[in-house]
């Protein structure tokens, strides 16, 4: 397929959208997104690069280092992949001779490129912060997204350093640069989350409470928050740690509300939008489309009609195994949801769907989730054998 003008635009902008999503440590939506370029177009360079830099954020930057020489080959000047070169040169821990000409490469092409100037930039810092993080090396990971956050003004990176400061058993530094993040952004969710488990362990349950209430009141949709909530208000005593990938949602929402088109007006405005953009088909949200929305039965659509719609479109991800569009799906549309079509699901999934509806709070729709699989996973008996159920004693 050969992209028109709008559709090269769109493709641009979906592209564009994945490379914030891989930056905001969500690497498993930008994927997705990735199988549907490469369906659409098989032979974009875009989805090529976009691929190497999910290696990147995959641990996998020889792949990425050998992927953007292969793309060099083919064209020795895109800046893209040169910067693709030097982000995986420095993952690999290169420096010296290596590093210097990567950079002045891309410097002779792109010298305004983000990656071009005397130090390396706070995202690159990042990635390669993150990547350590995965594999479970705190120090490392430490002292990487320390430099970026001394780089560049970055809130959720601190509260993520403050974060790994706790899990190393620093409570009272932890504590301490969580409330630094505070002073300046006092509406940031993962320092106030930090600095709840800090005082929680440090046995100040009070102050802990205050800030988990706080970080329920400036996200009272935020999974991580309501849980911990739950967790504190039960227990009171220790807190599930903050997950890593969890960390960059606000930015992974920041990045939505920049590159998704504006939404059109619609009749229903009494329900609350999803935090990070309502959940629609990967089919017309990713890949461009200029007739989207045209078709005999739009006219004619009803609220009533989005009910099956919902479901069925719930049961094709659950059987596809894509399980981070379903999660999407529910927060953008749980509401939509017909609990007397569940019957209609694969089985396998049921358990894990009623799990994440307890999460949502959806519990008529969790409690038939479960009801369904209890049902399903009985093992089937025979007429006589049901008589042996009754009690004999």
């Amino acid at each position: 397929m050969i992209p028109t003008r709008s559709s090269s635009q769109r493709l641009a902008a979906v592209v564009a959208m994945a490379d914030e999503l891989v930056g905001a440590a969500r690497p498993q939506i930008a994927a997705d997104m990735l199988e549907q370029i490469k369906a659409a177009f098989p032979d974009s360079l875009g989805a090529r690069l976009l691929s190497l830099r999910l290696d990147l954020a995959g641990d996998r930057p020889s792949e990425a280092l050998d992927g953007a020489r292969e793309a060099l080959r083919i064209d020795p000047t895109n800046p893209a992949a040169l910067a693709i070169e030097l982000q995986a040169r420095h993952a690999l821990g290169e420096s010296g001779e290596g590093i210097a000409t990567a950079r002045s490469r891309l410097a002779a092409i792109a010298p305004d490129h983000p990656q071009i100037g005397p130090e390396t930039p706070a995202p690159t810092l990042a990635g390669i912060g993150f990547m350590h993080l995965r594999q479970g090396r705190q120090l490392l990971a430490q002292r990487w997204l320390g430099e970026a956050a001394q780089a560049e003004d970055w809130p959720e990176l601190a509260a993520a350093i403050a974060q790994l400061q706790l899990e190393s058993g620093q409570v009272r530094g932890a504590l301490e640069s969580a409330r630094a993040v505070l002073d300046k952004l006092p509406d940031c969710l993962p320092a106030n989350l930090v600095c709840a488990q800090a005082n929680a362990e440090l046995g100040k349950l009070a102050l802990a409470d205050k800030h988990l209430k706080r970080a329920r009141r400036f996200d009272p949709e935020f999974e991580l928050a309501r849980r911990l909530y739950g967790r504190l208000r039960v227990s009171r005593l220790e807190l599930p740690s903050i997950p890593e990938l969890e960390l960059p949602e606000m930015l992974l929402a920041r990045a939505r509300r920049a590159l998704d088109p504006p939404a059109e007006p619609v009749a229903d405005t009494e329900s609350a939008p999803d935090p990070v953009g309502e959940y629609s088909p990967p089919s017309s949200r990713f890949l461009p489309a200029e007739d989207a929305g045209s078709g005999p039965d739009s006219a004619t659509e009803t609220p009533d009609s989005h009910v099956p719609a919902a479901t069925g479109e719930l049961a094709r991800l659950m059987e596809a195994g894509r399980w981070p569009a379903v999660l999407e799906l529910l927060r953008g549309s749980a509401h939509l949801l017909d609990p007397g079509q569940f019957a209609s699901l694969p089985p396998e999934g049921l358990p894990r769907l009623a799990d994440e509806l307890v999460r949502l709070n959806f519990s008529e729709l969790a409690t038939e989730a479960y009801r369904l699989a209890e049902r399903r996973s009985a093992p089937a008996v025979s007429e006589p054998a049901a008589d042996d159920a009754s009690p004999d004693n």
